[in-house]
């Protein structure tokens, strides 16, 4: 998890296409598929893009919403081959604090 402040903007780290948003208890989670990889947001409170649209590296997927239970700006990374979870930390280039 990344930490993150107030109505932080979220970036995209590799373009794909956008193959799924959804909610699960009022936060909104996205799911975008570069090859093999299904590179996973989730913990935000607007995406700005719609499912099917190609996100290039770079763009702003949406905005950090606060997790109520923790009071804390907190965004939800994953990146996954199959059924493998891969580590994040390879794919991002992030000057915020990896949160554990």
């Amino acid at each position: 998890m990344i930490k993150s402040d107030k109505d932080s903007l979220v970036i995209n780290t590799h373009e794909g296409h956008l193959l799924v948003i959804a909610e699960i208890t009022g936060l909104l989670l996205v799911g975008i598929k570069k090859k093999e990889q299904l590179f996973v947001y989730s913990k935000l409170k607007k995406v700005f893009f719609q499912k099917g649209e190609v996100i290039k590296k770079g763009a702003v997927l949406g905005i950090a919403k606060k997790d109520e239970s923790t009071q804390r700006y907190i965004i939800a990374f994953s990146v996954w081959k199959d059924i493998d979870k891969l580590e994040p930390e390879l794919f991002i280039n992030c000057h915020k604090r990896v949160v554990k």
